[in-house]
């Protein structure tokens, strides 16, 4: 029965199940998600993308920098997510093997999150000012699969969620 492949494969590279869709299985982007997984868009530029850096399959952890306001206490800097993965650089799922294409900046990294980060994401996005930190593979911890999502993400919405109950206190005296 047909199938498409999922990766790139050379020649006489044996062809196994997990490198090919099932029988009649679309092979769009969403086929490649793991159960829970997200995948977000994120524009960058030089200094916010990892000045070119990047490709898929890297793990970067999100920081965000916020300004002082009504939802932020201070002025700061702020690990979100740890450890995610790079799905996509321009659209491009594969690493790139020539020198062009791997010096080229990026204009759009797609990232894979645990649903369970989606808020985290969201939030950090809207109140500040997202970077991307590049780091050795070795140090990079895979994110909990038991329990799902990044402990960061919920770290973050933690540090969020007690910065607004202590607003409301105070608001209330």
């Amino acid at each position: 029965e047909p199938r498409i492949a999922l990766r790139v494969m050379e020649a006489d590279e044996p062809i196994l199940i997990a490198k090919v869709t099932a029988p009649g299985e679309d092979a769009g982007v969403a086929s490649r998600l793991e159960a829970g997984q997200r995948a977000l868009a994120l524009q960058v530029d030089v200094t916010s993308g990892v000045s070119g850096f990047l490709t898929p399959g890297d793990r970067v952890d999100v920081m965000a920098y916020f300004t002082k306001g009504e939802l932020i206490p201070e002025t700061m800097a702020k690990t979100v997510l740890t450890g995610v993965r790079v799905f996509a650089v321009d659209g491009r799922t594969e690493r790139e093997t020539d020198e062009e294409s791997i010096s080229k900046s990026a204009k759009t990294i797609s990232l894979l999150i645990h649903k369970k980060d989606a808020p985290a994401w969201t939030y950090a996005s809207e109140l500040g000012k997202i970077r991307l930190t590049l780091g050795n593979p070795g140090d990079v911890a895979e994110a909990d699969a038991a329990s799902g999502g990044n402990g960061a993400g919920q770290d973050f919405l933690q540090w969020l969620a007690d910065h607004q109950e202590a607003q409301a206190a105070r608001e209330a005296e």
